[in-house]
């Protein structure tokens, strides 16, 4: 009994929780029990019952079949359960036991004890989640990382730092970080660790290269970390490293940028400044400078105001408004400066806003041209113009005044001249039939010539007059029937000679956009002429037509007569310029010289294609 006594005092007196099982229901503890599980002192019932119901479910299967096992001589008892306290938390429990047997092997007892190691499985959990978010962060991170001992051999790394260098893991743990860096940088690299990562344990972020497993080299970022252990004792260094190739190009694109503005900026033919919002010069070029005859410091002590002339600064200043309340992006002006000399110089000016990436303005972009010259151009021309402008207007009416004098002389010609002619026709006629009888026939064909000529003389003011009106009629152009113009115009000189034959041809569904009253004169002398040459020709082919030469719509007359030698084309357009003699086939030459001017007065031309006694083609384009 007194050992019974000793081992319960012993029992209360350990952290652990001792217990008896009588193999049935009953079980004694000894120890905490009840505090164990939050429950006042006794009120834990003593039973196997009540004991295994607080087992979590999951846990039971457990605990029944290492008590089997244990009873049937298989094997120890060791497990860990859960059990459930009175306040409804889990507890973690590690349970040790024994069965007592009797000679024979059969069990009879069971002692055993029970430890809570709730606060080491939750540190132990604690741990693994630790671990767990250390290994994942260190092996998706996007930089490398890499860790080596005081030696500089590297002991672990990342996957980003792996693909960085091309080397497998395996390749790495044989290598020093050393290895993999250029000497040129050893030197700089054991400063900054005797200066910085010892004597404070980490360094400022610095650069250096690295060499890949192929030999090329590349810039690299990284803070170095001096890793102690608990004794304060250095172990090693870990460090992220940054692949700063991509930052470095971009860097050295910038700086090539930036010296290419700079030499546009400096070597520009216009003047280039920056303007800061109150209007200050914040920078400005040789060019400017130039310009406005100040030096760079002079400018640069002033605004765009100081130098601008008085008349022109109130629109500038109201454009700059308009631009700082975002009403437009950019401004162009012409304006006038006041150079360092008092002088005025005219300038196109050219201004945009430079915002920054927040909408904010930051300063003014002026780019100024210098246009005193063309000024001075525009200036002349337009005094140019004016006397032009001037001369025209005295030349216009010398014009009408001349061209009044002409509609006098046209009068003249159509009344006061035709009078004396009809009078001497007239008298000749006259002297022809009431005295004929008296002149022998010599003298009849004096008179006869007298007559022709009279009517010839005629006929030659007639065409004067028309060469003259077509050079001042109104020119009314527009699109009509040029076949039912010539089918018209055909009938009409048939008339003139009806004892001929013609086999005429005119192309259907011919168009012309002209002034038709014109172009009815046109047709008149060519379709004239075309009968007067074929005279010899029976029947008299004649054709008009439509053609498409060098790409432009050309119409034609042509017929089966006499033609004439090409060498002299070039007379036929010249007035009362003749390719035969009058007493061969008559005429006053001027109808050619008025199809010509008709033609031009349409932007058009004519000209021939002939061959003697092959006949001739006209040809008209508009």
């Amino acid at each position: 009994m007194r050992n019974e006594e000793r081992f319960r005092v012993a029992a209360q007196s350990l952290s652990d929780v001792v217990y008896e099982w009588d193999l049935a229901d009953k079980i004694d503890w000894y120890g905490n029990i009840d505090a164990l599980l939050g429950f006042s002192p006794g009120e834990f019932p003593r039973s196997l019952n009540a004991w295994f119901e607080r087992i979590h479910d999951d846990d039971k299967p457990l605990v029944s079949l290492a008590i089997e096992g244990h009873l049937k001589g298989d094997i120890a008892y060791n497990c860990e359960y859960r059990v459930q306290a009175k306040n409804g938390d889990w507890r973690h429990w590690s349970a040790r036991g024994v069965a007592l047997r009797h000679p024979s092997g059969t069990p009879y007892r069971w002692i055993g004890s029970i430890t809570d190691i709730t606060d080491q499985v939750n540190a132990r959990k604690a741990l693994d989640l630790s671990e767990r978010k250390y290994h994942t962060l260190y092996g998706t991170m996007r930089d490398a990382f890499v860790s080596v001992d005081m030696s500089g051999k590297i002991i672990e790394c990342n996957d980003a730092y792996r693909a960085m260098l091309g080397y497998t893991e395996e390749e790495l743990r044989a290598l020093t970080y050393r290895d993999i860096t250029p000497r040129r940088w050893h030197g700089m690299e054991a400063q900054i660790l005797e200066e910085q990562v010892f004597p404070r344990g980490y360094s400022e972020l610095y650069e250096k290269e690295y060499r890949a497993k192929g030999g090329r080299t590349f810039p690299i970022e990284l803070r170095t970390i001096l890793v102690k252990d608990d004794a304060g004792t250095p172990t090693g260094m870990w460090a992220i490293v940054r692949d700063i190739t991509i930052r470095k190009e971009a860097e050295a694109a910038l700086a090539a940028s930036e010296e290419r503005f700079r030499s546009t900026f400096e070597q520009a033919a216009v003047g280039i400044a920056h303007v800061a919002l109150d209007g200050r010069w914040l920078r400005v070029n040789e060019r400017l400078c130039a310009i406005v005859g100040y030096t760079r410091e002079e400018l640069l002590a002033m605004s765009f105001a100081d130098i601008t002339h008085p008349e022109d600064l109130q629109s500038d200043l109201e454009f700059v408004r308009q631009m700082l309340a975002n009403e437009r992006q950019q401004y162009g002006m012409e304006k006038r400066y006041i150079r360092k000399d008092g002088s005025t110089i005219w300038l196109n000016l050219t201004v945009s806003l430079l915002r920054d990436p927040g909408g904010l303005p930051k300063h003014f972009i002026s780019v100024v041209e210098d246009i005193s010259e063309r000024k001075k151009l525009d200036h002349e021309l337009r005094v140019l113009t004016e006397e032009l402008d001037s001369r025209v207007k005295e030349r216009t009416l010398q014009l009408q005044t001349a061209n009044m004098e002409l509609e006098s002389f046209s009068y003249s010609v159509s009344h006061d001249l035709r009078a004396p002619l009809r009078g001497i026709d007239g008298w000749s006629l006259a002297l022809l039939r009431e005295y004929g009888g008296l002149l022998d026939e010599r003298g009849s064909q004096y008179l006869e010539r007298v007559r022709s000529e009279t009517q010839r003389m005629g006929e030659l003011i007639d065409d004067m007059l028309m060469l003259s009106k077509v050079a001042r009629s109104d020119l009314r152009r527009t699109d009509f029937d040029f076949s039912e113009l010539a089918h018209r115009v055909m009938t009409r000189v048939r008339e003139r000679y009806p004892d001929r034959e013609f086999d005429v041809v005119v192309e259907p569904r011919m168009t012309m956009d002209a002034d038709p009253h014109l172009m009815d004169i046109v047709l008149t002398n060519l379709i004239d002429n075309a009968c007067k040459f074929t005279r010899e020709r029976s029947p008299a082919h004649i054709e008009i037509g439509q053609v498409e030469q060098n790409e432009k719509r050309c119409w034609f007359v042509r017929d089966n007569g006499v033609g004439f030698d090409m060498t002299y084309a070039k007379k036929l357009f010249t007035p009362f310029q003749r390719m035969h003699r009058q007493s061969e086939y008559p005429g006053t030459g001027v109808g050619l010289a008025t199809v010509q001017r008709i033609l031009s007065r349409h932007n058009g031309t004519v000209w021939i294609d002939a061959q003697k006694n092959r006949g001739a083609t006209v040809y008209l384009s508009l």
